[in-house]
């Protein structure tokens, strides 16, 4: 399933483990896999080049990938592509093809969003924005994207964290030892202005944590600094450089907004 396969992606990479674009290779060829005519090779290993930064080898996989395996997937890669590449038209448009292609397919939709909100086309955004806080995702996969998007992950006009907290405390209820889900549940609240909730979230995902995600320390760190314990935000803002560099980290929207909060308070 390749929106399974793109949440391990992308599970990975948060907790500082990216899969190469070597690794899927060698894994593909082990395989005996044919990228001549594998569309679904191509597209994971197009996607896998894309979170390596390498834009040109993505754009070149996903397009060869579209003509032989027309799933969403390859769509909404297409349109991340595009919009790191600073062509937002052209993200949206295969953003919108891939709803055309399926529209239940939730990350195409949230591509569609993203891509309006940064254009700034307000009026266009207001009423699917509206219809997805509205929604209520039916699976787990979904509930994961739909609360990254809606907490903290959005451009700032799309943000709706209040939602994205709701959603993520019934995933907490469910999966009360799961670190990721826990640090998630903490960065909507962070988001929120919820300073204690975020706290007590956060702490518990650090206790539980195995994988040295960053995301759980740079947040807790920002939640310190908020409450004015400026040395315990300090420390907790040094062990998550030490878990990642501050150029990779800022390769994050959301986490380039936690560290110049940080930086204004700390300096």
């Amino acid at each position: 399933d390749p929106r399974m396969r793109g949440e391990l992606v992308r599970a990975r990479r948060a907790a500082g483990e990216p899969i190469s674009a070597a690794e899927v290779r060698a894994a593909l060829a082990k395989a005996e896999v044919d990228l001549g005519v594998d569309g679904n090779a191509l597209e994971m290993l197009g996607q896998t080049c894309r979170l390596e930064g390498d834009l040109e080898s993505a754009a070149r996989l996903l397009e060869a990938s579209r003509c032989a395996f027309d799933h969403p997937s390859v769509y909404e890669g297409l349109s991340v592509v595009a919009r790191l590449r600073g062509d937002l038209g052209g993200a949206l448009e295969h953003a919108r093809a891939g709803i055309a292609n399926d529209a239940t397919y939730l990350p195409s939709r949230l591509e569609e969003l993203r891509c309006l909100a940064l254009l700034g086309r307000e009026a266009e955004l207001a009423l699917p924005l509206e219809a997805l806080v509205a929604w209520t995702p039916q699976n787990d996969i979904d509930r994961v994207a739909y609360i990254e998007f809606l907490g903290y992950d959005a451009p700032q006009s799309a943000l709706r964290p209040e939602r994205a907290a709701e959603c993520a405390r019934d995933l907490v209820r469910r999966f009360p030892k799961a670190p990721r889900i826990l640090c998630m549940h903490g960065m909507c609240e962070v988001q929120r202005g919820a300073w204690d909730e975020a706290r007590a979230a956060l702490e518990r995902a650090l206790a539980l944590d195995r994988d040295d995600d960053p995301d759980v320390r740079l947040y807790l760190a920002r939640v310190l600094c908020e409450l004015g314990e400026l040395d315990g935000a300090r420390e907790q803002l040094c062990a998550t450089l030490a878990l990642a560099s501050e150029e990779r980290l800022r390769t994050l929207p959301h986490r380039a907004r936690q560290l110049d909060a940080l930086a204004r308070t700390l300096r």
